[in-house]
């Protein structure tokens, strides 16, 4: 049977002289594919096979699951671009890519590719916050972002803790830190377009939200 996929290329190990295993981060998770000849310097596969790049594959699925879905052909869509100030970031992304267990990724794959589009314009930590919060989306995790997790009050809002759900009043704030007010705020645009989240948070306040959701990913997968 075969099948076609849109994801993004996430890990590549070459086998034998010119083949290829490859991990593809697809809306409906992870998949394997054996990709015969890819590394062949005439390969029409070769350039949609890069780290991070998003791409369109045509592929065989074999009748006993055993085996790895085949790579017929391969089609570039998005292009990660590659820049040594992106290499830490490339780094990291790979390896929270590589660890989702979801089969529902569908809004996490939209929003790389329009994420795309803003890489290396002063905004690629904001880029990489948010894509780490819609890892949590894919793994079943959306924080209430629009009062107190507990009571649904949105007067009075102290603190923010992700393994409670989302927001806490004064009251529900029980052994929570009091949060900084702009940070508060600053969490409330990361269920909102990148255009909003980028524009009313700052670089500062995005490195104590990226540290918020890095904690709990490393809990959580």
């Amino acid at each position: 049977m075969e099948k076609e996929i849109t994801g993004i290329v996430i890990k590549k190990t070459a086998i034998h002289e010119y083949d290829a295993f490859v991990k593809v981060l697809s809306k409906e998770g992870i998949v394997d594919l054996y990709c015969k000849g890819v590394n062949k310097p005439e390969s029409k596969n070769r350039n949609a096979l890069n780290l991070l790049d998003v791409s369109n594959f045509e592929i065989f699925i074999p009748k006993d699951n055993q085996f790895n879905h085949r790579l017929k052909r391969a089609t570039l869509i998005k292009q990660f671009p590659y820049d040594s100030n992106l290499l830490n970031i490339q780094t990291q992304l790979l390896h929270w890519f590589n660890l989702i267990k979801s089969e529902n990724c569908e809004l996490l794959i939209e929003w790389y590719i329009e994420l795309n589009k803003y890489w290396k314009t002063n905004k690629d930590y904001k880029i990489y916050t948010f894509l780490l919060f819609k890892i949590l989306q894919a793994e079943g995790i959306n924080p209430y972002l629009n009062g107190c997790v507990e009571c649904n009050k949105t007067e009075d809002i102290v603190s923010f803790a992700l393994y409670k759900g989302g927001y806490l009043c004064q009251k529900h704030a029980i052994n929570q830190p009091i949060m900084n007010v702009g940070i508060l705020k600053s969490l409330f645009y990361l269920d909102k377009t990148f255009e909003l989240y980028a524009s009313n948070v700052s670089h500062e306040d995005n490195k104590t939200i990226f540290k918020l959701i890095i904690e709990y990913l490393t809990e959580l997968i």
